[in-house]
């Protein structure tokens, strides 16, 4: 677990357009709450903010005013190009006390299936845990190498560090399955009855009008 300081200022301008003038000058809304405390409205530059999510940091010391809070990143927001940050919420946090908090998951291995001509497939790459700060992980693992095709592994195979464990309700959700591969599909019997609908094309005049003819 990464951690860093962040150092902040306290902000005077509230409100969305407050709050636009301050990114025009590379400034990021921030929000402290938590620990039944006042919620403090901060700044932050937004290139050390940058910094420290390039550090992979989740727990930072904000500094401001000859204070500091322990905190946790808890949400970002970005603009609809996914480039600049526009907010920031970080909740206070005790050392001693255990928090819950989403870690990412990665698979690890290449199941049997796929060979077979299955498809991996990862269903949650987020998983919700329960820890101290000091025992957050970087990532949790699962090992899929073993699934054969139709075979699947759930929350219940996460492999967790001492110190941590889930936070979810039901433990037998799925996190990766290998599926099967996808069969040819046949020619819908719809499609061939409706071929069988098509008009029929007549190169003949029927038997009464070439007798009526005849007659005249």
């Amino acid at each position: 677990m990464a951690s860093n300081v962040l150092a902040v200022e306290t902000r005077a301008l509230l409100g969305s357009r407050g709050s636009r003038r301050l990114r025009r000058t590379g400034k990021v809304p921030v929000v402290l709450y938590g620990l039944r405390k006042d919620n403090v409205v901060l700044l932050a530059a937004e290139r050390a903010l940058k910094e420290v999510l390039k550090s992979g940091a989740r727990i930072v010391s904000l500094r401001w005013d000859n204070q500091e809070e322990t905190a946790l990143l808890k949400d970002l927001q970005y603009d609809a190009m996914g480039r600049e940050i526009l907010h920031a919420d970080f909740v206070r946090i005790a050392m001693d006390k255990r928090i819950e908090l989403k870690v990412h998951l990665e698979l690890k291995g290449t199941p049997v299936g796929v060979s077979e001509g299955g498809v991996l497939e990862q269903t949650l790459r987020d998983v919700l845990v329960e820890c101290l700060p000091t025992a957050i992980p970087d990532k949790l693992f699962a090992d899929v190498s073993g699934l054969k095709l139709g075979d699947s592994v759930t929350l219940r195979d996460v492999s967790l560090p001492s110190g941590v464990k889930l936070a979810h309700e039901h433990l037998d959700v799925p996190v990766a399955i290998v599926r099967k591969p996808v069969e040819e599909v046949a020619k819908p019997v719809a499609e061939e009855e409706e071929a069988a609908k098509e008009p029929e094309v007549i190169t003949r005049k029927p038997k009464e009008e070439e007798e009526a003819e005849e007659e005249k």
